[in-house]
């Protein structure tokens, strides 16, 4: 399939959503973590979603996976750090057969509550940033050829080593959204999708706890905020 650097008409708006509910952490330290990305591409053959690198993966290396060009790390709304290199994204969706080409919403069959949503970021085998295991997804195609979604849940997390000093509590619910907002090389038949090709961006959001330092430097970028707007 064509690369990220294909050109604007090959880019594709991919969302994830990813909300976890924090339980034992300490209240005035749990808040909401996302992370921004771009330069995801994935493939669908009528029977699965893979990242566009290879359909093998859930062992955290890299060469299984899709680089990723920018992954930006917030907490509360505030920058924590960001990387641009060594960043991947190792994803396999299995038993997504029978969407339908002119639209709707079907569940896939059962993945074994296994690899499914792999977030790399070292270049090192394991690379691991965060790890989720799936069961199902449930996809919606909009029927126009530009826009998709799916949406899941992490059975478990069994491995995660953010950055910038951030975590997320492995043992609540994950919920995971990948949308795109562009399709191309859509094909069909029988009345359902048996292939397309994905690019693009998105972001992952999930309550989490970070560590002190974080949250001075966090604090000081609030500060600073507040006194913005104080001066409008």
């Amino acid at each position: 399939m064509s690369r990220k650097h294909a050109g604007a008409g090959r880019k594709v708006l991919v969302s994830m959503l990813v909300a976890v509910l924090v339980a034992g952490a300490a209240p005035a330290m749990a808040g909401m973590i996302e992370i921004q990305f771009t330069g995801l591409d994935l493939v669908y053959d009528g029977t699965k979603i893979v990242d566009a690198k290879s359909a093998a993966g859930g062992t955290g290396n890299p060469a299984d996976s899709d680089p990723l060009t920018t992954m930006v790390f917030l907490y509360n709304g505030v920058e924590a750090g960001r990387l641009e290199k060594d960043i991947f994204a190792d994803i396999k969706i299995l038993n997504v057969a029978g969407i339908p080409d002119t639209g709707g919403f079907i569940e896939t069959g059962g993945n074994g509550n296994a690899f499914g949503f792999d977030v790399l970021m070292s270049n090192s085998n394991p690379g691991w940033g965060l790890q989720m295991n799936i069961d199902t997804f449930k996809a919606f195609y909009s029927g126009s050829g530009i826009a998709m979604a799916v949406t899941g849940v992490a059975t478990s997390v069994p491995t995660q080593d953010l950055p910038f000093g951030l975590s997320i509590n492995t043992g609540d619910q994950i919920a995971i959204v990948v949308s795109s907002a562009n399709l191309s090389n859509i094909t069909a038949s029988g009345g359902f999708l048996t292939g397309f090709n994905a690019s693009g961006t998105g972001n992952l959001r999930a309550s989490g706890v970070p560590e002190p330092a974080t949250l001075a430097l966090l604090g000081v970028g609030l500060g600073a905020m507040l006194l913005r707007r104080r001066a409008r």
